[in-house]
């Protein structure tokens, strides 16, 4: 029986039980249950803390910044020493260490949020003790960033605290006055910067408060009535289970935060289902991957990177939405054809109406059970709710994102009461999905917290001397004046960026360091930022680290490299779309020609996926697969209006042709001189 089959009866057919780092495990009668329950009243208790507070403001934003990121970091310490092999020696050590870290983080935090009016009114008149403690806290916030996400952003960290410590000693441009020990401590913590500077301020509140949401989401099954759906969409479509993971993991994605994790949501249910409807194993995992990082820049969350932009940027949020929903509808679209490209070319005949292709004998291996949607009616009231509150009513995130928490919450407690016909058990199975729910969130921001406090650090340390100007100088010098060389080093640098890093954090490595250099060759704010923004999401497709392909191809159980370059093929397209937004700018910002422009753009993307794989209904003869790859390239990168029509035209006309070719070729014949 299929994993998301449930009886019909059940509460939002109970959240899909799939694989995840973010579910805390199940109480059991064990010596680790003290643990378990500490964890999880912890994990609880932050996530309440934080609706709390987007509802009350009961403090300035920087004391509960004080608050929420001790919290966080000592939450994720728990999750650690829950993973702990007590057995060995070394786990012993491990376990050891990270409790004195777990104390040493609360004690810390809780004087530092006491202390938090002294500490602010007495500016560099620091006892010796507090730089004792605040030296302690970095050095916590630091190992917990490493645990999470590795040694090379720990690395980097690491030559900025040199830069910054040995700045008299370096040679050339790089030279300045450097600071001591005492000073780094002190911008770093003392003063209430650094860890508790803008971009974690941004991080506890704004980005805090959407994974909250998306956590509650999960708990109340928003999953399965994302396959629900697809279950129609199985029935009508040819490669129906694999644009059903493409649509959900784009939806989920978006709340999501993280590529990597949405990949493990989400891909541990579809891409068995891919693999048992004929599909590669690495054609799954690359599906899974190249949509999971298509989620993240979709609108109205964006990974919640979007509310971190419009603050950076100082634009309303509305208007950062509408910047990026062309740009997030042309991802979604490219990542689509080319599935269902490659699919044609698979010769994947997806009908689960079939005996062999239904796993529960329903015909209809994905759940859809149109009672789904009938339950999860609150889930789809409150996302409502979220988007007429932030772009109708242009609310700021956190009252927007707390009227949809209050909806989602007391509508699912409501609507589960009286389709049970007001049967009082469902009021405790609604209750424990709330607690889970919770749990989701709060173990979703213990990492993110961690990895944006040593953000802050890094910001205070690159402000120290000018790096970031000079790095801005040293790549408009190389680039020689040419915008797309430039680009094409903005691509590098930020896919080096954010390779392993969340979406929020990916982010606001490359605003700092590599968005300033686009910015002073003359291109608008919101042009370099959602340009670099993109690339730092295709990191998790892009080798050596790819993290999103190496969590896929473990769960398809293929080869990663393999992983690796099927998911850039399929989103080459998306690679080309940053480039496009900057040539043809209407795309971002509208005007009487962004329909036109947008048509001509998405035959141009199709175009390519057309052209690599040397598909559409049938193979192509090499001198179309050519015209077709010319005539994308020139719509691309050529702002033209009349050209990009034109080239348009020709993509349309050989995507009509090979149809009625296809019509006529007998099954299993090729054309001459395809391939």
């Amino acid at each position: 029986m299929s994993p998301a089959t449930r009886e019909s009866g059940d509460y939002t057919d109970s959240p899909i039980e799939y694989e995840r780092e973010k579910r805390l495990p199940t109480l059991e009668r064990s010596l680790d249950s003290a643990l378990w329950v500490v964890t999880s009243l912890v994990a609880v208790g932050l996530t309440a803390y934080l609706i709390l507070y987007a509802y009350g403001f009961y403090w300035d934003r920087t004391q509960h910044t004080v608050l929420a990121m001790g919290w966080g970091i000592a939450l994720y310490h728990l999750m650690y020493l829950m993973t702990v092999d007590r057995d060995s020696l070394r786990g012993k050590l491990d376990f050891t260490v990270t409790s004195a870290m777990f104390v040493g983080t609360v004690a810390f935090t809780a004087y530092i949020f006491l202390n938090y009016e002294g500490l602010r009114n007495r500016l560099l008149d620091y006892a010796p003790f507090e730089y004792l403690l605040a030296g302690l806290l970095l050095l916590i916030i630091v190992e917990a960033t490493r645990r999470a996400y590795g040694n090379p952003f720990v690395a980097v960290i690491v030559v900025f605290v040199g830069y910054a410590y040995f700045g008299e000693s370096l040679p050339g441009w790089l030279a300045h006055s450097g600071i001591d020990v005492q000073r780094l401590i002190e911008i770093n913590v003392l003063t209430l910067d650094g860890i508790y500077g803008t971009v974690p301020r941004v991080g506890t509140t704004w980005v805090a408060i959407f994974l909250v949401y998306a956590g509650l989401l999960e708990g109340y099954g928003a999953l399965n009535m994302v396959f629900a759906a697809g279950g129609a969409a199985e029935k009508r479509f040819r490669a129906g289970t694999a644009q059903t993971a493409v649509v959900a993991s784009l939806l989920m994605g978006s709340i999501n935060g993280s590529a990597v994790a949405n990949t493990a949501t989400t891909g541990s249910f579809t891409i068995p289902l891919m693999k048992e409807r004929g599909i590669r194993s690495s054609t799954a995992a690359a599906i899974e991957s190249a949509a999971s990082s298509g989620g993240q820049v979709m609108p109205p969350i964006m990974g919640a990177a979007a509310f971190v932009m419009a603050g950076i940027l100082n634009l309303p949020y509305i208007d950062v939405l509408l910047f990026a929903l062309l740009p997030a509808l042309l991802f979604y679209l490219s990542i689509a054809v080319s599935v269902q490209v490659v699919s044609l070319k698979q010769d994947i005949i997806d009908n689960p109406g079939s005996a062999e292709s239904d796993a529960d004998g329903d015909g209809n291996a994905l759940g859809g059970d149109p009672g789904t949607f009938r339950r999860g009616l609150p889930l789809v009231v409150s996302v409502a709710v979220l988007v007429y509150y932030l772009a109708v009513a242009q609310l700021s995130p956190l009252p927007s994102a707390i009227r949809a928490i209050g909806v989602l919450v007391a509508g699912q407690f409501l609507w589960q009461f009286y389709l049970s016909g007001f049967d009082a058990a469902s009021l405790r199975k609604t209750a424990g999905a709330t607690v889970q729910g919770l749990q989701i969130g709060a173990v979703s921001n213990a990492p993110i917290f961690a990895v944006l406090g040593s953000i802050g650090i890094l910001i205070n340390l690159i402000n120290v001397g000018s790096f970031t100007r000079l790095l801005t100088f040293a790549m408009l010098d190389q680039s020689g004046g040419s915008l797309l060389i430039l680009l094409f080093f903005a691509m590098i640098m930020s896919i080096m960026f954010g390779m392993g890093m969340p979406t929020v954090a990916a982010y606001i490595l490359v605003a700092i360091f590599i968005g300033p250099a686009i910015v002073e060759f003359g291109l608008d704010q919101i042009y370099a930022h959602m340009f670099v923004f993109y690339f730092a999401i295709l990191s998790a497709l892009t080798p050596p680290v790819a993290l999103g392909c190496a969590v896929a191809c473990k769960i398809a159980d293929t080869g990663f490299l393999r992983t690796c370059w099927d998911a850039m093929k399929m989103a080459l397209p998306v690679f080309l779309l940053p480039y496009t937004f900057v040539i043809h700018r209407n795309l971002l910002v509208w005007d009487a020609m962004t329909p036109v422009v947008f048509v001509t753009i998405a035959l141009a993307l199709f175009g390519v996926s057309f052209a690599v794989y040397n598909h559409i209904f049938q193979p192509l003869r090499l001198p179309v697969r050519l015209l077709v790859g010319v005539a994308a390239l020139v719509v691309l990168f050529v702002p033209n209006s009349a050209v990009s029509v034109l080239g348009a035209m020709v993509i349309l006309t050989v995507f009509g042709l090979n149809y009625v070719e296809s019509k006529e070729t007998p099954i299993g014949r090729s054309l001459p001189g395809s391939s």
